[in-house]
Formats: C-alpha cells, structure tokens, sequence
C-alpha cells in the first residue's frame, strides 16, 4: 500500500516538473522575440557605438539572444539529464526544478519587457508569479535539504515555513517585505539567507559521509567560481545593467563573462547530484587555486605595468605639448 502511494506521489511530481519546465522554459521563447526587437532598434547613441565597432544593431541582437539562449539551454539541459536519470530521487527532482526555473528567471534577456506584461492578473499569476516562487522555493529548499534530503538541524524546516511566508508574502499580497521597516526588512533576510550557510556547514562537519561531503564541496566550487568571477567582472568590465547603453563593448564583455562564470552553478550541481567523477573534485580545487592564484598575480602585474608606464610618460608628454618648455620640439 505505502510502496502504491509512493508511487503515485513520485508520478504526480514528475508530471509537475513537466509542467513547471514548459512554462519556464515556454515563457523564455516567447521573450526572445521581443528580446530581439528591443535590441536591434537601440537608441542613435547605442547605433552610433555599433558603428564605432563596426556592428549593426541586428548583429548586437543576435549576440545578446545567443548569449541568452545558451545559458537558459545550459539550465535546462542539466536539468533535464537529472529529471532524466534521478528522478526517482526527491533531492534530484527539486534540483532539477530549481534549475530549469532557475534558468530562465536569471538569464540576460530578463533586462528587457517580455511578453508577458500587460496581461490579465490570471496570466500573470500563472506566468510570472508561480514560477517566480517556485524557483525561489526549490533554491531555498536546496540549501536546507542537499545532499541527504532530510532537514538538518530539524529546526531548519521552520525556517523554511518562514522563507515561504515572506516570499509568499512579497509576490501575492500588498504588504509583503518591501513595505517592511527597513531596519526589519534587513534582519529577516540576515537570518533567512544566513541560516543556509549554517545549515549547511553544520550538515558537512557533523552530519554527511564522505560522499557527501564530496557532493558539498562540488556546489561549493560552483558557487564559489560563480561568485568571484562575478565580483572580478564587476570590478575590472562592470556590470552590464549598469553601464551605460552608449558602452556597448564593455556591455558585451561583462554579459559574456558573467554567463560563462554563473555556468559553473549549474554544471557543478549537475556533477554533484548526478555522482560523476565526485573525488577528482580535490583535484580540481587545487589546481584552480594555483592558476587562479597565478592568473591573478600576472593580471596585477600587468595592470601595475600599465599603470606606471602612463603615469611616467605623462610628464614627459606634458613638456612636449608645452611649447615653452626647454625640452619642448621647435620648429626652426
């Protein structure tokens, strides 16, 4: 009898992902196009940048809705490997629910007006609030129930019950966090952001075997890779939805790079919960910290190098300009 239930269970949740993948995923390919139109009509500024690169504006939209359709497959597809081999497994089917939501939410072509605004509050329920929560649910879930599938510590399960009334709160009704007190607002997202670390680094010191603990440090790698190559970019290219439309190469850099870095999220998931190749992740660590390390070194170097160089010359470019300097050119 428990073995029938379970089975009915597990069926009904998978027909769910089916259904929660086709909106997210149906929801994506209908922005494309107004994704494109937006892009490939830029302002004359944005136009007169295309042409100092010697870029049309059709080009610089396929571009952005290249980039955009890669990193939504790259989602998907790991997602649908998972769905495909483990779904049988409670812990692999949310984190394939939480990528395949997870993708479309976050991808670059959110930056503009999709297609669903403007449409009756039932549509927009059904299109953009559900997935929205969903995908806000299945993350927070991850944090609290990776790799094992139980809560741990127990009292971390109502903290889920919170995390689900304060985004429940924010996305259907009026007074939700953003009308909190600041001072409010910041506790509750401290404590409820917080608590995933906790959870977590208490499950891998206390409570994981060694397999798990190898399953940990891959999503931690990801994460990890995700975030300081993120922050890198932000810092040395920028980020792209705040620069200035008229700076389309750094715009296109930075929307390049951070795809490539936030990739490592998925894909290290994928790894961690599919099981493949989990011990070569020391390995992995290890050399990364190397040429990272080493990269970063040559990177400072190099702007060190340029930095001197421009502010030794400049002097030297100051008396030439200046036509009563002694060590000025003049022409006899």
């Amino acid at each position: 009898m428990t073995e029938s239930v379970n089975r009915r269970w597990l069926l009904l949740a998978r027909v769910a992902w089916v259904v929660v993948a086709v909106v997210a995923l149906g929801r994506f390919v209908t922005s494309v196009p107004v994704r494109y139109d937006h892009l490939a009509h830029p302002t004359v500024v944005v136009r007169d940048a295309l042409a100092e690169l010697g870029l049309s504006p059709a080009g610089y939209a396929i571009y952005n809705v290249a980039l955009d359709a890669v990193f939504v497959s790259v989602f998907a597809v790991v997602a649908g490997v998972i769905f495909w081999r483990r779904s049988d497994d409670p812990v692999a089917l949310l984190v394939a629910t939480m990528l395949v939501v997870w993708g479309p939410l976050n991808g670059l072509f959110v930056l503009t007006p999709n297609t669903t605004q403007g449409l009756s509050p039932v549509l927009d329920l059904t299109l953009n609030k559900v997935p929205t929560f969903v995908g806000y649910m299945a993350w927070m879930l991850f944090f609290y129930l990776f790799p094992s599938g139980r809560f741990v510590p127990r009292w971390t399960r109502w903290l889920a019950l919170c995390w689900v009334l304060f985004s429940g709160s924010w996305l259907f009704t009026p007074f939700g966090p953003p009308t909190w007190p600041l001072p409010l607002f910041n506790i509750a997202v401290l404590v409820l952001w917080g608590s995933f670390l906790v959870a977590q680094l208490y499950r891998y010191l206390r409570i994981s075997d060694a397999t798990q603990r190898q399953q940990t440090k891959w999503v931690v790698f990801g994460i990890a890779v995700a975030v300081a190559g993120g922050l890198a970019t932000i810092f040395t290219v920028g980020a792209a939805i705040d620069l200035p439309p008229e700076q389309v190469g750094p715009k296109m850099l930075s929307m390049l790079l951070m795809d490539a870095f936030m990739l490592f999220i998925p894909l290290s998931i994928g790894i961690a919960v599919l099981r493949a190749r989990l011990f070569d992740i020391d390995v992995v660590i290890n050399r990364t910290l190397v040429y990272g390390s080493l990269t970063a070194v040559l990177a400072l170097v190099y702007l060190g190098g340029v930095a001197t160089t421009q502010a030794t010359s400049a002097p030297s470019l100051a008396r030439s300009n200046n036509p009563s300097s002694p060590w000025s050119s003049r022409p006899w």
